[in-house]
C-alpha cells in the first residue's frame, strides 16, 4: 500500500515514476525503466515463497501470463483507487494534526479524475532459460534470459486504435486493435455504403515500440558455437531503457508469429518466427550473477579443485596441474588413437571436413624445431654490406675500363700520331 500511495503521489506531483525494485532487487541488480508510465516491480521470488497459495499463483504466472499479468494489472488500478479515495477521507477529516495535507497533497488528483496508470512487471524468476534450448514448449510462457545487447532499432510507431472515416458523409469510427489485428468496418452505418471506410492515419493513435536484439555473452557459448540470439520487442516506458554492449536479464513472453510468403498474400510459411515481449528489464552488474556463481560452486564440488582444468586455465590462473591431470595427460599422449581424438574434439559442431581438421592439427602441432645461433642478423647485415662494397668497386673498374677504350681510340684518330 506504501508503494502505490507513492506512486500515485508521485505521479500527481510531476508524473515521476516509482518503482518497488529499489527495496527489493537484489544485490548488484538494477532496473531499468522509463519515466512515461508508472510501473510496480514484482520479485517473484517473494511471491513463491511467500504462501502455498502464492506458489500457485507463482506457476499460473509462468504458465498463463497472457491472462494474469492484466488480472494483476485490473487489481493493482483497483487497489490504486482505494487507496486515492483514502487519502480524500483523510485529508477531509484531518486524521493527522502533524500533517499539512494542503501541501503534501496538493497536487494529489480530485474524486473523479483519472488516475496514473500502473503496470505490474514481475521479474527475477527461479529459473533462468537458455537461448538456444528454448523450444516449441516455452511458447507463450513467461521466461527468463540473460545476455547482451547487439542491436536496438529506431523507435516504431505501434497502431494501438485506429481511426476510420467515410468517404461519403464524412462518419468517423475509432477501432481498436484486437490481438494484433484491426477490425475494419465494411458498412458505413449513416449512409449504408460498403467499402466507403478510409483509414486516417494522422489521427490514429499509436504506442512506442522498439526492437532488441541480444545474444550470448562468450562465456556462455560453448566451444565451437556460434552465439546464439533472440530478437525482443519492447514497448512504451522500456524503448530505449538498454543500449548495445550492456548486459541484461529479460523478463518477457516467448511468442511464435507465422511468416507470410508474400505481403499481398495470405498464406503463411510452415516455419515460425519467435520473439520475446519484453515485460522487465534488468541490468546485470558484476556482482549480481548468483546463479552463475552457484553452478560454478556445484561443479567445482563435483569435479574436484584440480580434475578437469585444462593447461591453459592453469597457466592463466598460475595454478600447477595436479599429478592427477598430468597422469592423464601421460594416458592420452600413449593412446594410439590420439590423432582421431584429437580430430574429433577439433570443432564438433561442423561435421565431416576431416582432412582439413587433421591439417588444422598438422598446423598446430606439427613443425621441426629449429634453434638459430646469435649473431645470425649481424652476420647478414654484414655480408649485405661487403656485397653492396663489392659492387660499387666492380662499378669502377668498368668506369676505368670505358675510359682507357676510349683514350685509345682518340690516340688512332689523331693525324699527327
Amino acid at each position: 500500500a506504501s508503494r502505490l500511495r507513492a506512486i500515485l503521489l508521485g505521479d500527481a506531483n510531476g508524473g515521476s515514476t516509482t518503482t518497488a525494485t529499489e527495496d527489493s532487487a537484489a544485490p548488484g541488480y538494477t532496473a531499468i525503466g522509463g519515466t512515461s508510465t508508472a510501473s510496480l516491480d514484482i520479485n517473484t521470488l517473494h511471491l513463491y515463497y511467500h504462501s502455498p497459495a502464492c506458489q500457485r499463483l507463482y506457476h499460473q504466472l509462468l504458465s498463463y501470463p497472457a491472462e494474469i499479468v492484466p488480472l494483476m494489472d485490473l487489481i493493482l488500478q483497483r487497489e490504486l483507487e482505494s487507496i486515492h479515495r483514502t487519502l480524500h477521507d483523510e485529508m477531509a477529516t484531518n486524521a493527522d494534526p502533524t500533517v499539512d495535507y494542503e501541501v503534501e497533497f496538493a497536487a494529489l488528483p480530485e474524486l473523479g479524475a483519472p488516475l496514473p496508470r500502473v503496470q505490474v512487471r514481475p521479474y527475477n524468476l527461479r529459473e533462468l532459460s537458455q537461448m538456444r534450448a528454448l523450444d516449441p514448449n516455452a511458447i507463450d510462457t513467461l521466461l527468463t534470459i540473460r545476455g547482451m545487447v547487439v542491436r536496438s532499432s529506431p523507435i516504431i510507431p505501434d497502431l494501438k486504435v485506429a481511426h476510420f472515416c467515410c468517404t461519403i458523409c464524412g462518419t468517423a469510427v475509432n477501432v481498436t486493435i484486437d490481438r494484433g489485428r484491426i477490425a475494419e468496418p465494411t458498412r458505413c452505418n449513416v449512409c449504408n455504403v460498403k467499402g466507403g471506410y478510409e483509414l486516417v492515419h494522422n489521427r490514429c493513435v499509436y504506442s512506442d515500440k522498439q526492437m532488441v536484439r541480444i545474444q550470448e555473452t562468450p562465456d556462455e557459448v560453448p566451444a565451437g558455437e556460434t552465439p546464439a540470439s533472440v530478437v525482443l520487442f519492447a514497448y512504451d516506458d522500456l524503448v530505449d531503457a538498454v543500449r548495445p554492449g550492456d548486459r541484461v536479464e529479460v523478463t518477457g513472453v516467448f511468442r511464435a508469429q507465422a511468416r507470410r510468403v508474400n505481403p499481398k498474400i495470405t498464406r503463411v510459411k510452415s516455419v515460425y518466427r519467435t520473439y520475446v515481449d519484453v515485460i522487465h528489464f534488468g541490468r546485470v552488474g558484476a556482482g549480481s550473477d548468483q546463479r552463475k556463481k552457484a553452478e560454478e560452486k556445484k561443479n567445482k564440488d563435483e569435479t574436484g579443485s584440480g580434475v578437469g582444468k585444462g593447461i591453459a586455465d592453469a597457466r592463466s590462473s598460475g595454478e600447477k596441474l595436479s599429478e592427477e591431470r598430468i597422469k592423464e595427460l601421460e594416458e592420452l599422449a600413449r593412446s594410439p588413437d590420439i590423432y582421431d581424438k584429437l580430430k574429433d574434439a577439433l570443432a564438433p559442431s561442423i561435421w565431416e571436413l576431416d582432412d582439413v581438421k587433421r591439417g588444422v592439427l598438422c598446423m598446430l602441432f606439427g613443425g621441426n624445431s629449429r634453434r638459430v645461433k646469435r649473431g645470425t642478423a649481424a652476420k647478414k647485415e654484414k655480408q649485405q654490406k661487403r656485397s653492396n662494397s663489392d659492387g660499387f668497386d666492380s662499378m669502377d673498374e668498368d668506369e676505368d675500363d670505358n675510359k682507357s677504350v676510349g683514350d685509345e681510340e682518340e690516340e688512332d684518330d689523331d693525324p699527327a700520331s
